[in-house]
């Protein structure tokens, strides 16, 4: 079934499908005993692979098939970080409340971030690869690379072993495709240089381009600590945040499981296919006669 124009939206960057360029996705509803199994699933899961698995579960394409994991893992990390925001607010509304610690005092912040505000603005022409020169000292290179995937993501992560320094120069390794040593004179050919000679100060610097081309892709808070005064940043986590709250939800859920069918002995799975609505409904007729 292909979703709604309500639940469609509109990718940041997007991917080829066939011999098209999509930035169209749209939602679909997941079960309650869906998301329970899918909790169980993600648990133990690294982050980049928790992200993959709840886009994979939810997310649909533009035809209204669902995303395969490939798919999931081609998407760009800008678009992956936007995805899982929209999907929070598909299923749990605009407002997120967190609490942070002070690194410096140890105070507990608590704030209220809002969805919208955490998404930029859509790239209105994407492009497959990019080209840029870049001076290092007494060199210009002309560089080709593209915008990191899920996929270059995972790899960067398992050669570095999980160091975050060194993943980040992994991921920029896995995005440069070409580098051509630039000269004066325009009648010297142009060749490609071999990966093996590539400098390494120039994976800072095309790092530094793909944060300004992929803003998504790590969202910064600049925050100060109302006790201490300190300033800090700290980085929103989308795929952490809706799995601590669709946790704390199935714990919630529990509960009025627990409590209905202690009291109407009901079967978890009769309960579970009520309606929230329903549910709460049937909680307040409870709550009253204990009054």
């Amino acid at each position: 079934m292909k979703p709604s124009y309500e639940s469609q939206v509109l990718l940041p960057r997007g991917w080829w499908i066939g011999d098209r360029w999509e930035q169209r996705v749209g939602f679909r509803a997941v079960a309650d005993c869906e998301e329970e199994s899918l909790l169980e699933q993600i648990d133990a899961m690294l982050p980049f692979e928790r992200d993959s698995a709840l886009l994979a579960s939810y997310v649909l394409g533009p035809e209204g098939v669902p995303l395969t994991p490939s798919q999931v893992r081609e998407l760009s990390i800008g678009d992956r970080e936007t995805l899982l925001l929209w999907l929070r607010r598909s299923m749990l509304g605009n407002t997120i409340q967190c609490v942070l610690r002070c690194p410096a005092c140890a105070e507990k912040i608590e704030l209220q971030l809002n969805v919208d505000d955490l998404i930029v603005a859509r790239e209105l022409n994407p492009h497959f690869h990019y080209e840029d020169v870049v001076q290092l000292d007494d060199e210009r290179l002309l560089v080709t690379f593209h915008i990191p995937t899920g996929a270059d993501l995972e790899e960067a992560i398992r050669v570095a072993s999980g160091v975050p320094e060194k993943a980040v120069v992994a991921l920029a390794q896995r995005c440069v495709e070409e580098v051509i040593r630039k000269t004066d004179d325009p009648a010297a050919p142009q060749v490609p240089t071999s990966p093996d000679d590539w400098p390494q100060s120039l994976f800072p610097e095309i790092s530094a381009r793909i944060e300004k081309l992929d803003p998504q892709a790590e969202l910064k808070l600049d925050l100060a600590c109302p006790a201490c005064g300190h300033h800090f940043e700290d980085f929103v986590d989308p795929g952490g945040f809706l799995l601590r709250e669709l946790t704390a939800r199935q714990r919630l859920r529990y509960r009025e499981v627990h409590q209905l069918a202690k009291a109407y002995h009901w079967s978890e799975a009769d309960i579970l296919r009520m309606s929230p609505r329903k549910r709460q409904l049937y909680l307040e007729l409870l709550a009253a006669d204990d009054e």
